[in-house]
C-alpha cells in the first residue's frame, strides 16, 4: 500500500485523474441507477399501449440493469465506508450511513419489481407502482447522497452526539441558505432531472448490447429497443443543453473571466455550449441509424463524453 502510494505521489497527474474518476464513476452509476426504473416502467407501459412485445422484454432487461447497478453500488458504498472509516472515522458520520439505508430501501423495491416481473404479468398497475417507487426511492437516495457532499463541502454537520429532529432540519436549512444567490448550485438541481433519465437510458441502450447473447430475442428487437432508449438519452441530454443555452445567456460566466473583451469570451462560451451538444448529436446519430447494433462505439461515446460533464456538475452541487 505504502509502495502503491509513492507511485501516485510521484504521478500527481495519474492522482488527479484516480481522485476524478473514484467521484464521476460512482455519481455516473447513481444517476444511471436512480432513473432506470422510471425508464424500465415506461417501456412496461409502452408495450402494453402499443401491443408491441419488445417494449415488455426490454422492460424486464431493463429492470434487470436496476437489480444489478443497485447491488454493485450498495456493496460498493458500503465497502467504500468501511475503508473510509478506518482511514478517517469523521467522514463515516450518521449522514453517510442514513445514505447507505437510503439506498439499501431503493435497493430492496428494485429487487422486488426484478423477482416478480413473472407474477406482475397479470397486474400491470402492481408492476408500475413498483417500478415507479424504486425509482422515487433511488432519486431520494440521491437527493441524500448529494446533500450529504454540500454538507461536507461547506462544514456543515450534525455531531453525533446531536441527531434530534430540530438539528437536523436546522442543518437542511442551512444547507441551502448557504446557497443564496449562488446560481451555480440551483442551476445543477436544474440539470439532474434530464441527467438522470440520459444516464439511465444511455446505460440501458449499452446493456442491452450486453444482453444480446444472453436473450435472444432477435436482431430486430435489439435494432428496435436501442434506437428507443438512443432516442431517449437525446431528448433528455437535448432538454440539459437548452438548461445550459438559458444559463448561459441569463448568467454569462465563462465571457467574464476572459480578458481581452467580450468576443474572446463569447467564442469560449459558444465553445463550451458546442462541445456539450456532441453527446445529444451521438444520441441521435444511433437513433436514427437503420442499424442501430453497428453503432455501440457511438453510444459508449456518448455516455463517456456525457460523464465529463459530471465534474462541473459536481463542483456546481459543491460551490460555496
Amino acid at each position: 500500500m505504502k509502495a502503491i502510494q509513492e507511485f501516485l505521489a510521484a504521478w500527481p497527474v495519474l492522482w488527479t485523474l484516480l481522485e476524478t474518476l473514484c467521484v464521476l464513476i460512482p455519481m455516473a452509476a447513481m444517476l444511471a441507477y436512480s432513473g432506470i426504473g422510471f425508464v424500465s416502467t415506461l417501456a412496461g407501459i409502452l408495450g402494453r399501449v402499443r401491443k408491441r412485445a419488445s417494449f415488455g422484454k426490454c422492460a424486464h432487461q431493463l429492470a434487470l440493469l436496476g437489480f444489478v447497478l443497485g447491488w454493485l453500488l450498495l456493496i460498493g458504498a458500503r465497502v467504500w465506508l468501511f475503508l473510509a472509516r478506518m482511514d478517517n472515522p469523521a467522514i463515516c458520520a450518521w449522514m453517510t450511513e442514513a445514505c447507505w439505508f437510503l439506498l439499501a430501501g431503493s435497493v430492496l423495491v428494485a429487487s422486488l419489481y426484478y423477482a416478480l416481473w413473472k407474477h406482475m404479468s397479470k397486474y400491470p398497475a402492481t408492476a408500475v407502482i413498483l417500478g415507479v417507487s424504486g425509482g422515487l426511492a433511488a432519486c431520494v437516495a440521491l437527493f441524500a447522497a448529494l446533500v450529504t457532499m454540500r454538507c461536507y463541502a461547506l462544514g456543515l454537520q450534525v455531531s453525533p452526539a446531536g441527531k434530534n429532529l430540530s438539528e437536523i432540519v436546522t442543518l437542511f436549512l442551512k444547507t441551502f441558505a448557504a446557497s443564496g444567490n449562488n446560481m451555480p448550485f440551483w442551476n445543477a438541481l436544474w440539470y439532474t432531472p434530464a441527467l438522470i433519465v440520459a444516464f439511465a437510458a444511455g446505460l440501458g441502450s449499452l446493456w442491452l448490447f450486453a444482453r444480446r447473447r444472453r436473450d435472444d430475442f432477435g436482431r430486430d428487437h435489439y435494432n428496435t429497443m436501442i434506437a428507443w432508449c438512443a432516442r431517449l438519452s437525446r431528448n433528455a441530454w437535448g432538454l440539459l443543453w437548452m438548461l445550459l443555452l438559458v444559463f448561459s445567456i441569463f448568467q454569462p460566466r465563462l465571457s467574464s473571466d476572459i480578458p481581452g473583451g467580450i468576443w474572446p469570451g463569447l467564442a469560449a462560451e459558444t465553445a463550451y455550449l458546442l462541445f456539450w451538444a456532441i453527446p445529444a448529436l451521438l444520441w441521435a446519430f444511433a437513433g436514427r441509424s437503420a442499424v442501430p447494433l453497428r453503432h455501440a462505439m457511438t453510444l459508449l461515446a456518448a455516455l463517456c463524453l456525457a460523464g465529463t460533464f459530471l465534474v462541473p456538475y459536481y463542483l456546481e452541487i459543491c460551490a460555496g
